[in-house]
């Protein structure tokens, strides 16, 4: 059996969705604009404004507006694909099913725990259980390149993966950790928090498990979430407050 692992894709800190969760203000904003354009609107001068900032429909950035990033970042293009952009260049979300554009993206600064989050094996700091091995650049990821790696379930036993946090989390801060993955013969993916480390209202390791052929959640369904992606890739993860400050990781088992 085997599952499919986007590179890159593993990360502890705070989810960079808040493009796609605004998509309906965006939306709503847009409308806006557009009365005002054509002289409808009821609430705003009916004249073109001197500076209309369009992010989710307009071909061409003002010059006027300044975008400011000091490190590259990733964004998904109108075919879906996740893309780079260099330091100070703005990033246009797209939604990674329809293609349509979100919007600019724009994010907290956040901090990955989990390193070599892009290349999954022992080498990198990476515990695999005795019956998982991990193959690396496997097989198509969401750049459209090689990128992608095999998680391939072996010998009789528990098949699980964990990374050690990077540095001690903070009591009382909320943790986002998630993955993007996508079926193989292994057709889902479950998530298992250590309770002694987050906080749960009976005290009891929780587990959640995504289906990544029909993009169901069940289990622990608290502050998880799924997203879906192209070809059949999914982000899955779930948010959870601190209550140690441990670097002992989660585990994520193959199913």
């Amino acid at each position: 059996m085997s599952l499919l692992v986007g590179a890159g894709d593993f990360g502890i800190g705070q989810i960079k969705h808040q493009a796609e969760a605004s998509a309906a203000a965006a939306a709503a904003s847009v409308a806006s604009a557009n009365a005002v354009v054509t002289g409808v609107s009821t609430a705003r001068p009916s004249i073109r404004p001197t500076l209309l900032v369009d992010f989710a429909n307009a071909d061409r950035f003002d010059p006027r507006l300044i975008v400011t990033r000091n490190s590259i970042g990733t964004c998904f293009d109108e075919r879906g694909f996740r893309v780079t952009r260099q330091a100070h260049q703005i990033r246009y979300e797209h939604d990674p099913i329809t293609g349509r554009r979100l919007g600019a993206l724009k994010e907290a600064a956040a901090t990955n725990l989990y390193l070599y989050s892009g290349e999954i094996s022992a080498a990198n700091g990476w515990a695999l259980s005795a019956a998982l091995t991990s193959t690396l650049n496997n097989a198509e990821g969401l750049d459209g390149t090689m990128s992608a790696e095999r998680l391939t379930v072996g010998s009789v036993g528990e098949v699980f993966f964990r990374r050690a946090n990077s540095t001690n989390l903070t009591i009382g801060q909320n943790y986002t950790r998630w993955g993007v993955f996508r079926a193989g013969t292994s057709i889902s993916i479950a998530f298992e928090t250590n309770s002694n480390i987050y906080s749960m209202a009976d005290g009891l390791t929780k587990t959640t498990t995504y289906n990544l052929l029909t993009g169901v959640i069940s289990g622990f369904t608290t502050r998880a979430f799924m997203f879906p992606l192209r070809d059949g890739w999914y982000i899955c993860g779930r948010t959870d407050e601190a209550l140690a400050a441990s670097t002992i990781g989660d585990r994520w088992f193959v199913g």
